[in-house]
């Protein structure tokens, strides 16, 4: 028999039936580190959650989250909450009068005005005040957008209208429309000086002119599409949506560049397209965009690529927003009212179990399967807490092994991980039989409140005969 180190996933990416490709990180990150004098990947849990605040009365989850200065506003349900930098909440008078997604953006007045669209209604929050508006020169917009000074308003028609300077008012001619092709507008973002407007199969880019009654003039078209309204974010410089064929897509100067795989669209296309929403967050290097639905969240990590990010007992992470707040990063749950800190230190989630796994397959010996006397687990030990529970303080590796491509598993082995300070444990799984000719699935998992990290796994095995 031979050690043979085993492929380590760089990422999730499962095939149609799981025996065509199984490699998998859930609730795992991964990061390029040297290792006895070799590059090489670790996998690691992702950001934890600590709790911030409770909008108390919040009916649903969180809508959007926003910031002026040392203040965070949160939507939730149709109430409207200020937090402090403390976690103190107050709700403010009034709300949002409309359900659906919440678009918002921020003008440069002196008391900062922020209008927040939603359902076709606009609400303007300016020091802690809302103020619903009726406006017979603004028909129900779409999506709102600032650049140079307006606050810019799209109609689902094309048009478009734009505030007087650092206001909130609309002239009836203040529009313009995007007339290259007669789609739907479903987005529009201001980026890198220009406003993007997102149409159901074509993008358009209009820029500044310095023209008072003309203020701007369109710069780009491009074919490419938006399928998901709620799928636009920025992030790392660039927009990441999912185009009209339903890829995921990264701008790339006025076109754009494909960066999700055929698992990542196939989740996009066994649900409707309005449900899925995004969001973005940067962490200790990590850019990530986080794409959900009811049924999955797939997460983008900028440099390394996707995985699949579950809160317990669910089949999507349970986060519907996040935001830079404090100098640190805030969500909002998709189902209550909770806030919470994210942060690589943290093993949990706001108390409740981050279970992290790593799947990965067998080396191909098609035709010939291949017999296992042991796995062996390259984690990082000794990382246990020093109190807490028996699960904790002596963490405990589980593995299972498929032999139909994931499609059915057996019960777990566990082995201990080592307690505080024993560096030198090892993790060894033994008694794991042989294969067939379409070899293995192993899927190692930890729910201990441990920040730890796998290395490599490496199988002592040989061929059987065909």
């Amino acid at each position: 028999m031979a050690l043979i180190p085993l492929p380590f996933p760089s990422e999730s990416a499962p095939g149609r039936f799981g025996e065509d490709g199984a490699t998998r990180l859930i609730n795992a990150v991964v990061e390029k580190t040297t290792l006895y004098g070799k590059p090489m990947l670790v996998a690691y849990p992702r950001p934890g959650a600590s709790s911030f605040a409770t909008l108390t009365g919040a009916t649903g989850g969180v809508r959007a989250l926003f910031s002026i200065d040392d203040t965070l506003y949160a939507v939730a349900g149709r109430q409207i909450y200020a937090v402090n930098i403390y976690g103190t909440v107050s709700q403010l008078s009034g709300g949002i009068s409309a359900d659906g997604p919440v678009r918002f953006a921020r003008n440069m007045a002196s008391i900062p005005m922020v209008a927040m669209v939603a359902g076709g209604s606009l609400t303007i929050l300016q020091g802690g005040t809302l103020t619903e508006v009726s406006d017979p020169d603004l028909p129900p917009p779409q999506d709102v957008a600032f650049l140079g000074g307006y606050l810019v308003y799209p109609i689902q028609d094309g048009r478009f209208f734009w505030s007087a300077i650092n206001a909130s008012d609309v002239g009836a001619l203040d529009f313009a429309s995007n007339e290259y092709n007669a789609d739907k507008t479903l987005r529009c973002l201001a980026h890198r000086l220009e406003l993007w407007f997102f149409g159901q199969t074509t993008i358009e880019v209009w820029g500044l002119t310095g023209n008072v009654d003309a203020p701007f003039q369109r710069v780009a078209v491009r074919d490419i599409g938006c399928k998901a309204a709620g799928s636009v974010a920025e992030l790392d410089q660039s927009l990441i949506w999912i185009d009209r064929y339903g890829r995921v897509v990264r701008s790339s100067g006025y076109d754009a560049a494909r960066i999700s795989h055929h698992a990542v669209e196939r989740a996009i296309a066994s649900v409707d397209p309005g449900t899925i929403t995004a969001t973005t967050f940067s962490q200790q290097g990590h850019s990530y965009y986080v794409m959900s639905s009811a049924e999955w969240t797939w997460v983008y990590d900028v440099g390394y690529g996707w995985s699949e990010w579950k809160t317990t007992q669910f089949d999507r992470w349970n986060i519907a927003a996040c935001v830079d707040f404090n100098n640190t990063v805030v969500a909002g749950s998709s189902v209550d009212g909770s806030l919470v800190t994210l942060s690589q230190s943290v093993a949990n989630d706001d108390g409740d179990d981050l279970v992290w796994s790593v799947r990965t397959m067998t080396p191909a010996t098609y035709p010939r399967g291949l017999k296992m006397s042991a796995v062996y687990a390259n984690m990082i030990a000794g990382r246990a807490p020093v109190t807490g529970a028996d699960t904790d303080t002596d963490p405990v590796v589980m593995l299972r092994l498929s032999r139909d491509g994931g499609n059915t598993w057996p019960v777990y082995q566990e082995q201990r991980l080592g307690r505080i300070g024993n560096r030198n444990a090892q993790v060894i799984f033994r008694r794991l039989g042989a294969t067939d000719r379409i070899g293995a699935t192993l899927e190692l998992s930890m729910s201990a409140n441990v920040r730890t990290g796998l290395a490599g796994i490496y199988a002592m095995a040989e061929g059987t005969a065909a």
